[in-house]
């Protein structure tokens, strides 16, 4: 980039405002969250226009300046990373919440999505699933840098679900401590490996991160 072409800010005035204009023109439901794979593809392809137009940048003040510009904010607010993460969200929690309330204790099957590729297999269906809805979180075609906070704040609100999942159902089959100073019942091998069906009363489902 010349020192002209820098002091115009042209990267971003002229090149990334002639690329929106006509990408929104020629294809304008790339920006549509409403699809989630078709808009992560498409976003991480706009994202990577942007690294390859810094890359041309020579110097740190024309970087400062491109990346303040208006041109580039108003490129990044055409993607609605709000609404993307909340269907997405909606896709991982409903999936899990729905293997948690039909599932109960029950014991997983080797072949479950979230025993693919490890060592060491699940026991309990829901823990096969909610490591599964983790590894969704964070895999390639689901987890968006620029909205990385969220993401962070979804994995722990589901280990925080698996948590208070399975204290209930093991206090529900009386393999927990209970109030009032009396044993449970039967040392928890029913629990992990007896296959029981008991699921207890349903815990507090996932909710949405603003």
């Amino acid at each position: 980039e010349s020192g002209l072409a820098a002091q115009y800010n042209l990267l971003a005035n002229a090149v990334l405002v002639e690329v929106d204009s006509q990408l929104a023109v020629a294809r304008p439901a790339a920006y549509s969250p409403g699809v989630p794979d078709a808009f992560h593809r498409n976003h991480e392809a706009a994202m990577a226009l942007v690294d390859q137009l810094e890359a041309r940048v020579p110097t740190r003040a024309s970087l400062a300046l491109f990346r303040n510009s208006p041109a580039l904010a108003a490129y990044f607010k055409r993607w609605n990373l709000s609404v993307y993460f909340t269907l997405r969200f909606q896709d991982i929690a409903g999936e899990l919440e729905g293997e948690m309330a039909e599932q109960g204790l029950m014991q997983a099957p080797a072949d479950a999505p979230g025993n693919s590729g490890v060592d060491l297999k699940y026991l309990l269906a829901s823990t096969a699933g909610s490591w599964q809805a983790l590894k969704r979180c964070w895999a390639d075609d689901v987890f968006v840098v620029q909205i990385a906070d969220r993401f962070v704040r979804f994995s722990a609100q589901i280990l925080s679900r698996y948590h208070t999942w399975l204290s209930t159902g093991v206090e529900a089959l009386g393999t927990g401590p209970r109030k009032g100073g009396g044993g449970g019942g039967g040392d928890g091998e029913g629990a992990a490996g007896g296959g029981s069906s008991d699921k207890g009363p349903a815990p507090p489902p996932l909710e949405g991160s603003k």
